[in-house]
């Protein structure tokens, strides 16, 4: 059992199946470039253009005219086609990306905000983090993130020397309305007015962010979590080129029924429309520009010596599966996401799976001598997991194993790319080769922890509440 009282180095980030945890410090050298860590949320890989060809899903028309900043920037980067998110949904995924490490068996509640954010907490307290590793290295470390589960509530400030929680400026309108019958229309106008929540984009902060990495001294490392595609996708007008005003707005009110909601919520609705459907990916399309944008206008006014690495923390779906969101599902619309390393002097195409749970050894490997080995994150096969573990998928380059519950099911993507076809009957000798793997990864996993020690933010939680998670 791993010793409670000592955090952990890691020096190889998890390998499911094929390796296990390696502890032990990282050398580094004080590197005179600096690392840029874009984390966009809901991205799924079907909607990047250098990706749209990889076993394109249902969905609206996709291609190099939504991310023209990152597909020119794919032929010059190590770019992986088949990277799986260790969770579909952001409280499952970035504290892996983060440590390198997957989550213990799930020895927590889930139900309620305190139960998530403290084993969110227990995992980067107990593991060490990347921005703990290069601040020991000697990089200055920066932090701008949009997304209320990487906060200080529940440990990410760990690491950073300044760490900012973006769009948590609103509440003073909202206040002197609450408890009357303006409660809920004031909520809303109080976010707009202070670019809150919902409605806090990259174009609020990105000057302080800017003058942050170039007034630093030093190597900088900087991670930006971007919350643009997150639910309900919406967008100042410069950044619209699909969706009109009245388009976005209606179908976010259509398909979140906000004003509706007894909390203020933004949970997207189980049932939609093809109308409000179709709106709502015009939406989302746009708000993946948007973050194309936010990568052109960074790497312009930066200095030609900078590393980024771009990746999402899971996908999003539009009802091809039944569910819209990111909902603890774990289809290839859920977890199959992009991933990147440009300024290197590698532009390899990996094919082989990777788990975006190697970003933290991707990061770890720029700050180092050694040149970068594409092919070293890989593994035969990729694990997913649902942050209440009761589904799993692990995914080669051709299978898709998915246990929810007491079923599972089998996928051959090659021939089925939209996992519509069960096909674990047919091949029983493929899914018991997927059940020994399981029962290995799952036997490979850290010792548990019941450590409970997060204290509730209200702040956060009616920040989370009206991302829809709570």
């Amino acid at each position: 059992m791993l010793d409670q009282s000592v955090k952990l180095t890691v020096a190889v980030s998890f390998r499911p199946v094929n390796g296990s945890i390696t502890t032990g410090a990282v050398p580094l050298r004080q590197h005179t470039m600096d690392i840029v860590l874009v984390t966009a949320d809901s991205v799924r890989a079907d909607h990047c253009g250098w990706l749209s060809g990889e076993g394109e899903q249902s969905g609206p028309t996709t291609g190099p005219s939504i991310t023209p900043t990152l597909t020119a920037l794919a032929d010059e980067s190590v770019t992986y086609t088949s990277a799986i998110a260790p969770g579909p949904r952001t409280l499952s995924s970035v504290p892996v990306s983060h440590t390198g490490v997957p989550f213990a068996c799930n020895n927590f509640g889930t139900d309620e905000y305190d139960e998530r954010a403290a084993r969110i907490r227990s995992h980067v307290e107990r593991f060490e983090t990347l921005a703990e590793t290069l601040q020991d290295a000697g990089y200055a470390t920066l932090a701008f993130t949009a997304n209320p589960w990487t906060s200080t509530n529940t440990g990410f400030d760990v690491g950073f020397d300044e760490f900012r929680e973006v769009g948590r400026s609103g509440g003073e309108i909202w206040s002197r309305f609450q408890g009357t019958v303006a409660d809920k229309p004031a909520r809303l106008f109080d976010r707009w007015v202070h670019n809150d929540t919902w409605f806090c984009r990259w174009r609020t902060f990105y000057d302080d962010l800017l003058e942050r990495i170039g007034t630093t001294e030093g190597p900088v490392f900087a991670w930006v979590f971007l919350l643009e595609p997150h639910n309900p996708y919406l967008l100042p007008r410069s950044d619209r080129h699909e969706s009109s005003t009245l388009g976005m707005y209606s179908a976010v009110l259509r398909a979140n029924s906000f004003l509706g909601q007894v909390d203020g919520r933004t949970a997207v609705d189980t049932s939609i429309n093809e109308e409000t459907l179709a709106r709502l990916q015009r939406a989302y399309r746009d708000t993946i520009r948007s973050v194309d944008t936010f990568v052109d206008r960074l790497l312009s006014d930066l200095s030609d010596d900078v590393t980024l690495i771009f990746h999402s923390d899971h996908g999003e779906a539009f009802g091809e599966h039944g569910t819209y969101g990111h909902t603890p599902t774990l289809y290839e619309e859920n977890i199959h996401v992009p991933l990147l390393v440009y300024g290197t002097d590698r532009d390899d195409t990996v094919e082989s799976p990777v788990s975006t749970a190697e970003v933290a050894s991707i990061v770890r490997a720029c700050a180092r001598d050694d040149d970068l080995r594409p092919e070293a994150y890989t593994t035969d096969v990729a694990a997913a997991r649902t942050e209440a573990d009761d589904a799993i998928a692990l995914r080669s380059d051709r299978w898709k194993y998915l246990r929810m519950g007491d079923r599972e099911s089998l996928y051959d993507l090659r021939e089925d790319p939209m996992e519509r076809e069960d096909v674990s009957t047919e091949r029983p000798d493929v899914l018991a080769g997927f059940r020994e793997k399981r029962a290995e990864y799952e036997s490979e996993l850290p010792d548990s922890t019941s450590d409970r020690d997060a204290e509730g933010d209200d702040e956060v939680k009616e920040h989370l509440r009206s991302l829809g998670y709570l």
